[in-house]
């Protein structure tokens, strides 16, 4: 279960925006958008979705690092270690993109680029 815990902890870390997560990359350019055109009221519901995310998500992350059974029985599951390998490239792609973002970053502009501006 570290793997399953470690893995969930980096996704709920990204789906907050923490730093060095693919999360954080995206959070700053919503926000750079909203204060580019200032559009003030989608600010507010970026700040209000983030801090609910943030009443829920911390209620997993305590669950899962600081909470103490209650009771002495252990559980033993025998999984196939397969079973991790998504967890796990989920998780480093989470980190390696929220550190090195810009292929990804730049790849959505010239997509986006190729859209719009031909459509124009």
């Amino acid at each position: 279960m570290p793997v399953t815990s470690i893995s969930l902890t980096v996704v709920i870390l990204s789906l907050l925006g923490i730093p060095l997560t693919i999360g954080f990359i995206s959070k700053v350019y919503l926000l750079k958008a909203v204060f580019s055109h200032g559009n003030w009221p989608i600010l507010f519901i970026i700040v209000l979705t983030s801090f609910l995310a943030l009443g829920y998500a911390w209620q997993m992350i305590e669950n899962i690092w600081m909470k103490q059974s209650d009771d002495n029985t252990t559980l033993t599951i025998k999984d196939d270690p397969k079973i991790y390998i998504p967890l796990v490239v989920l998780a480093v792609f989470n980190i390696i993109f929220g550190i090195y973002a810009y292929p990804i970053v730049n790849s959505a502009f010239n997509a986006s680029a190729a859209i719009f501006w031909k459509a124009l």
